[in-house]
């Protein structure tokens, strides 16, 4: 599937479920998104990625509503299949309602 903003790539993985596209655009990645306390990391806007490295700057954009916030990675992980990054509880309250759980979102470096 092609579009203007994005190339979506498909693959076999050996993840049973969760989505994963990564996007043409150098470092920029759409998944699911998940959260975890403040304290955990000392910052309310942090974040805990495997795909940058630690101290980058990124913007995480929910793709249902539109709403972004900028995070600094403070950590790795997640450690859990389908989900790409994980969001201090301050970060994400930003652009969800922590009872949802797990959102989808757009993740790009911030220039």
């Amino acid at each position: 599937m092609y579009s203007e903003d994005y190339r979506q790539i498909r693959a076999q993985t050996p993840f049973h479920f969760g989505r994963y596209t990564v996007i043409s655009r150098e470092g920029v990645y759409r998944g699911d998104a998940s959260w975890f306390r403040d304290s955990l990391l000392n910052t309310p806007f942090g974040a805990a990625s495997n795909d940058y490295p630690k101290g980058e700057r990124i913007r995480v954009t929910n793709t249902a509503n539109g709403k972004s916030v900028d995070v600094e990675v403070r950590s790795t992980g997640p450690f859990v299949r389908g989900r790409i990054i994980d969001l201090t509880k301050s970060a994400f309250t930003k652009i969800a309602n922590p009872k949802s759980g797990i959102i989808t979102v757009r993740v790009e470096r911030v220039q």
